[in-house]
């Protein structure tokens, strides 16, 4: 097992040098586990667990990582929670959603999981202003 870690680990490694992905980045990360399947043939909780400690470690304690957890329900008219909305744009944060809801931006369509340095500082953004100025995107 620790071989087959270590394995995945300099694949990876070797994956984010080639993105150019470095120390105290800031990303949105998303993904649909899809690539995250030809490292490791389980798709899990696990996996998913082992892949954020990775990305988290890799760009280290003053880097930032926002992995997308939108929901399109409010625009038919349902409340948003950052706790019981799924996400709908993967696997992935849905399945950080269980244990991480808390680290989840208001908004309630483009809302974001949010690891890292400014987190406080996402958190706080403005939920209104989705694009805008004052906005995660921004």
């Amino acid at each position: 097992m620790l071989k087959k870690k270590l394995k995945s680990k300099e694949k990876l490694t070797n994956l984010f040098k080639q993105l150019n992905i470095k120390k105290n980045d800031n990303l949105i990360f998303h993904s649909n586990l899809a690539g995250l399947h030809q490292f490791e043939r389980k798709l899990e909780k696990k996996t998913c667990n082992y892949f954020l400690k990775f990305i988290l470690n890799y760009i280290g304690k003053n880097g930032t990582l926002l992995i997308p957890t939108y929901n399109y329900d409010f625009t038919k008219g349902k409340p948003y929670s950052r706790k019981n909305s799924t996400s709908q744009v993967g696997l992935f944060g849905n399945i950080l959603l269980k244990k991480f809801y808390r680290f989840r931006t208001f908004d309630p369509i483009f809302s974001h999981l949010v690891f890292g340095k400014m987190k406080k500082e996402i958190l706080s953004c403005k939920y209104d202003e989705v694009f805008g100025e004052k906005s995660v995107f921004n």
